[in-house]
């Protein structure tokens, strides 16, 4: 038989929250990656809203999750959705993700110019403005 050693014991022992709803703990996390951080801002406002079709309007993704975690970017949408108002409710709605990276991508994520023989390439950010207008 082998021992447990003396930080696998403590690990063992420290107390974790419970999980807001049964046994499950329910993680969120979203991965990092720029401007392409658009493409889960805009899954997730998806998701949250067919949540408010089954759930009422004022539904939001952290309802839904004991945990949101995310790099860089994701990070960055994470703080969106998770931050509380006065009343303890998410202070953004899914839908502002997308408006928030639009509006403000340019600045956070500034464009570099690539050019391929001298044609230029389309940045993932004119594309990404393209496909949430429609």
């Amino acid at each position: 038989m082998g021992s447990i050693s003396k930080s696998t014991a403590n690990c063992a022992t420290v107390p974790q929250p419970p999980p807001s709803k049964g046994k499950l703990i329910t993680i969120l996390s979203i991965d990092g990656g720029g401007i392409r951080g658009l493409i889960p801002a805009t899954i997730i406002a998806y998701l949250e809203a067919k949540l408010q079709e089954l759930d009422g309007p004022d539904a939001r993704i952290a309802d839904y999750f004991d945990v949101i975690a995310g790099t860089s970017t994701g990070a960055l949408l994470t703080s969106m959705l998770a931050a509380p108002d006065d009343n303890n409710r998410p202070l953004f709605a899914a839908k502002d993700l997308t408006t928030f990276y639009l509006e403000n991508g340019p600045k956070i994520f500034p464009q570099r110019k690539y050019t391929n023989k001298d044609k230029p390439i389309f940045t993932l950010f004119a594309i990404a403005s393209d496909v949430v207008r429609l």
